[in-house]
Order: structure tokens, then sequence, then C-alpha cells
């Protein structure tokens, strides 16, 4: 059974996106059941913009926020993947694990 989401945001130079992306994510995540906990990852990967800045802003609890130089989306998506399993601190088969990017908008 699902006990918790994990979404994973690779992010790169996003700070003129990063902010509506976040906002349809937590509106989507707000749709799940109760007892469903959510953990969205941003992992600014190489950023030289204030797109780690507005994620930390907006973050939730339970939310994380990671500053990388991989220069690699598949690199900062593992690098979120690995900090979300952590901070979910469930068994990884109650996990259901998303990504999207971080100039994206979900329904």
């Amino acid at each position: 059974m699902i006990r918790h989401v994990v979404v994973v945001v690779p992010a790169h130079d996003e700070a003129e996106s990063i902010g509506a992306c976040l906002r349809s994510l937590h509106h989507a995540c707000g749709d799940l059941p109760t007892t469903v906990s959510t953990t969205i990852a941003v992992v600014a990967d190489a950023c030289r913009d204030r797109s780690a800045d507005i994620a930390r802003a907006m973050a939730r609890s339970g939310d994380v926020v990671i500053e990388a130089s991989h220069r690699c989306a598949g690199a900062a998506r593992r690098l979120g993947v690995s900090a979300a399993l952590l901070q979910a601190g469930t068994s990884p088969s109650d996990i259901w694990i998303a990504s999207t990017d971080a100039d994206t908008i979900v329904p």
C-alpha cells in the first residue's frame, strides 16, 4: 500500500519557473488521501541563479532542497531520490517515486 509519495525535481537555473512548478506540486499533493505523506525533493544542480533560494522559501514540512554540481539531470535525480527516501522514513515498498522538470506545471 502506498503510504508516501516522493517527487524529485532536478533544476538548473530555473528561478523563473520553479515557483509555479512547486505550487502545482503542492496543490496536486493536497489531493492525496490524508493517509499518504509527501516529500518534494528539489535538486538545484549547478545553479547560478536563485533556484535553490526560491525552492527553500516554498518548501513545506517534509520537503528537501539540495544544492549539487553534477551538471547532469540523471545524477541530480538520483541524489534527490536518495535524500527523499531518507526523509520518508518508511519502507521502500510503501513509497511511490515520481520526477518532473522544474519548468513543468503538473495537473
